[in-house]
């Protein structure tokens, strides 16, 4: 396996602005993917098959005809079922890449979309045909690499987020899961893990705010997040290292201490695992240009 499809930020191909990808996965031969981050947006539509979808502190249950759309920075995975197959199409694209069409989405008031926290929509019929018509003949673009197919390419993908705007509006958005499911207490857990990164974190802590016993949390909370408590509160904590170090000259040893490590030692060999560079190096290439590269 490619080590850097483990770190936790996943740039695009170097040079390329859209990446648009059509795969399937047969029922018992995939697994879970890996919780990460990137600079750029990405719509992921489901077209058959159930998924779960991981995003920053919640875990959403996908069915056919669903859409997610992931803003820049939002660390997000996704959790297969082995017992059932699936197919999607994915579209990653640099906010770059709709330049000279956004006048198009603020006068359809599309652009509330890409700025708005709603990442899951289930879709009435007729905007899941216009919507699974518009991907389908963009990837047909994408494949030919003809001459202005990226023009063209451009301009699908402003009618579908146009036409996902329209569900986004009308208010057709996944529902929650019911309170006292075992989905909603992950989520509890996770949003709890999420708001209190910096605070000293432990399986029996958690299991006790949450009366459940440390097995049972652990058993569900890998199960819809495909990860272990302790692996989701290093994602959380480096999230949120990777954004001072960025965005502040705050020192390397105080990041470690106001993002929950007790140690710089276990904070460093965290940090160069899950990003894949050392906090310093990070800095030092992320800093001045504030992109994630």
């Amino acid at each position: 396996m490619d080590k850097a499809n483990d770190h936790l930020i996943r740039p695009m191909t170097e040079g390329t602005l859209l990446e648009i990808t059509h795969s399937s996965k047969n029922a018992g031969s995939h697994r879970s993917g890996v919780m990460h981050l990137h600079g750029y947006y990405e719509l992921y539509y489901l077209i058959s098959g159930e998924v779960e979808y991981f995003i920053l502190n919640r875990s959403h249950r996908l069915f056919e005809g669903d859409v997610v759309l992931i803003k820049p920075y939002e660390s997000h995975t996704t959790v297969y079922s082995f017992e059932s197959s699936m197919e999607r199409i994915t579209v990653k694209f640099d906010p770059k890449f709709l330049e000279g069409f956004q006048e198009h989405l603020r006068e359809a008031n599309a652009d509330n979309l890409l700025k708005s926290d709603i990442n899951v929509f289930r879709l009435s019929p007729d905007v899941r045909k216009k919507l699974s018509d518009t991907l389908d003949e963009m990837n047909r673009e994408y494949l030919s690499q003809t001459r202005g197919a990226q023009t063209i390419i451009r301009l699908l993908l402003t009618k579908a987020l146009i036409h996902l705007n329209g569900a986004f509006e009308a208010g057709n958005r996944e529902i929650e899961a019911g309170r006292g499911s075992v989905r909603s207490k992950v989520n509890g857990i996770a949003d709890y893990i999420y708001s209190h990164y910096d605070e000293d974190l432990s399986l029996a802590g958690l299991a006790g705010a949450f009366n459940i016993s440390p097995f049972y949390l652990v058993r569900i909370f890998k199960r819809h997040t495909a990860f272990t408590p302790a692996e989701y509160i290093n994602h959380v904590r480096i999230m949120e290292a990777v954004k001072l170090l960025r965005a502040t000259n705050d020192s390397i040893a105080d990041i470690a201490v106001n993002t929950g490590f007790n140690s710089m030692t276990h904070f460093g060999r965290v940090f160069k695992r899950l990003i894949g560079a050392s906090p310093l190096k990070f800095r030092q290439n992320h800093k001045m240009t504030g992109q994630y590269n």
